[in-house]
C-alpha cells in the first residue's frame, strides 16, 4: 500500500511497461477501474509478472491508458507502466 512505501525505504530495480491489447477483450476506457476493463486488468498482472522476475517486491508509480496504434494485429491497447522496487533492510 501507500502508506507501506512511505514507511520504508526502497531502492527502484527497473521501469517496467506492459501492454494488453483489447481487440478480443473490451475497448479500453480511462476508468481507473480496472475490474471494468479486462485489458487493464491483464496488463497490470503482467507488469506484476515481469516485475517479480527481476526480484521486486513490488510495483510502485502504476498508471495505465489507453493506446491506438496503426497496425492490424492490435490496433487498441491498454499499457501500463511502473517502478519494479525493492525494500532495504
Amino acid at each position: 500500500s501507500e502508506s507501506d512505501l512511505a514507511s520504508r525505504p526502497f531502492r527502484v530495480l527497473d521501469r517496467i511497461e506492459t501492454k494488453a491489447c483489447t481487440l478480443k477483450l473490451k475497448r479500453p476506457r480511462n476508468t481507473g477501474d480496472p475490474s471494468v476493463n479486462p485489458a487493464e486488468t491483464l496488463a497490470i498482472t503482467r507488469l506484476v509478472k515481469k516485475a517479480d522476475a527481476r526480484g521486486a517486491d513490488a510495483v510502485a508509480n502504476l498508471r495505465c491508458f489507453g493506446q491506438i496504434e496503426i497496425g492490424v494485429g492490435c490496433p487498441t491497447s491498454v499499457g501500463c507502466q511502473g517502478d519494479a522496487i525493492a525494500f532495504e533492510n
